[in-house]
């Protein structure tokens, strides 16, 4: 494994960015700024280290739904190729896309809701958690 690993990167311009640049300005405006930047580093620290996971843990739990609900799935991409973060983004744009038609002929079905709610508790490390604290 490479060092530092990038969340050790991130961990340590995350804490140059509070410890040492932050209590050095004063003008509130920048102060905004560093704070901004410093939460933009949190989140991408986050999603670094777990959005591949959850976009392919995603992408399985989207096409059992789309199976449950009746919808043909778009072909699986090649299993031989290593899922990176670029294909599994290709593949979820596809299945959303698949689930965006059925919703719009099935409003309010349950199970797309259902769906939902994972989705976003499997985002909630960079779309919420990262930004707790104080914002700008």
């Amino acid at each position: 494994m490479l060092r530092p690993t990038s969340d050790e990167v991130f961990a340590n311009v995350i804490a140059s960015v509070d410890d040492i640049i932050k209590p050095a300005v004063t003008d509130p405006y920048a102060a905004s700024i560093v704070l901004t930047a410093s939460n933009l580093m949190r989140h991408l620290r986050a999603r670094t280290a777990q959005e591949p996971e959850a976009l392919w843990e995603d992408n399985r739990d989207l096409r059992s739904l789309l199976a449950d609900i009746g919808v043909e799935a778009p072909s699986a991409p090649d299993p031989a190729l290593f899922p990176t973060l670029v294909r599994l983004i290709d593949e979820a744009v596809v299945l959303r896309t698949a689930l965006d038609d059925y919703v719009q002929q099935h409003p309010g079905d349950e199970r797309v809701r259902a769906y939902l709610a994972r989705q976003l508790e499997r985002q909630r490390p960079w779309m919420i958690e990262a930004w707790e604290g104080a914002r700008r």
